[in-house]
């Protein structure tokens, strides 16, 4: 499922004012602490709407509200990233050099590989198809019920939201020089 983003309704039709998340009909906006400045924005259009207040003609332009949605999912997205990756690198900064085996659910399924979401550390990292042999194993995948099953030297079934037993342990990053989290499948199906 994609994100929640903002866009100028205008810019799409009826049907498409929808939000997967509260499963609404119609759906504009929620306050969160962390938007305050989505909120103003929100608030003085949905205030204009109601004739409570009259809107700067600067917020009247589609085609600058536009702008600013756009501005405003970027750095939402950018805060998002930002969050996992201090997560990864205070989690591989606490495991230095141990090697642990956890639970997680499988959260996305790629033609290519799979996302694990690790409950009890916080992390997601994505596990590839090249990750699991070595030559990699060749892959179905089922799009329509989000399965990918490999064959050859390891043969793997996952699905969506299917438990797993994963490894991990910490590596450093040429890039940064600093560590962050490696997950490698150990299991299907849990512990």
């Amino acid at each position: 499922m994609m994100s929640a983003e903002y866009y100028v309704a205008g810019n799409f039709s009826y049907p498409e004012f929808r939000h997967y998340g509260l499963a609404s009909e119609i759906y504009t906006h929620f306050t969160s602490p962390i938007r305050r400045y989505a909120d103003l924005v929100a608030h003085r259009q949905l205030a204009a709407a109601i004739d409570y207040e009259a809107l700067d003609a600067s917020m009247r332009s589609k085609g600058k509200l536009d702008g600013i949605c756009k501005n405003i999912n970027v750095r939402h997205r950018n805060a998002q990233q930002a969050g996992r990756a201090s997560i990864e690198y205070y989690v591989g900064q606490a495991l230095k050099g141990r090697i642990i085996e956890e639970e997680g659910f499988v959260m996305k399924v790629f033609s290519n590989g799979f996302v694990v979401f690790v409950p009890r550390f916080g992390i997601e990292s994505l596990i590839r198809l090249r990750d699991l042999a070595d030559p990699e194993p060749d892959a179905a995948f089922d799009a329509e019920n989000y399965v990918l099953k490999t064959s050859g030297s390891r043969e793997v079934q996952v699905e969506l939201f299917e438990k797993v037993v994963v490894r991990i342990s910490d590596v450093m990053e040429e890039s940064t020089n600093k560590r962050k989290v490696k997950l490698e499948l150990v299991s299907v199906g849990g512990k």
